[in-house]
């Protein structure tokens, strides 16, 4: 923009779509450089290894869903193998967590 502005300062005339266009291209280029960061902060965020489930994310970009440490309490707490019988599966009451 500055530069365009410059050249009009020395008397080139440059038409107005020609204008339009270069500041399209400007607001694009900043969409594109918000979103790959975006994008790369999330990258970051998400490696870490702290969720376990990402359900989904906020507004502001942060992922919500299930830590690691939440998973390992949940199995601890839930029983490891249903009794089988005749093919069929049964939990008893007593070893659901609920």
């Amino acid at each position: 923009m500055c530069a365009m502005t410059e050249l009009e300062l020395l008397g080139y005339k440059l038409k107005d779509s020609y204008k339009k266009q270069l500041n399209q291209s400007l607001i694009a280029r900043q969409k594109h450089t918000e979103r790959r960061k975006l994008e790369k902060e999330q990258k970051i965020y998400d490696e870490d290894n702290f969720f376990y489930y990402i359900e989904g994310y906020t507004g502001s970009g942060f992922p919500y869903g299930i830590t690691r440490e939440e998973m390992q309490e949940i199995d601890q707490s839930f029983p490891s193998q249903p009794d089988r019988k005749d093919g069929k599966v049964f939990w008893d009451d007593e070893d659901l967590p609920f």
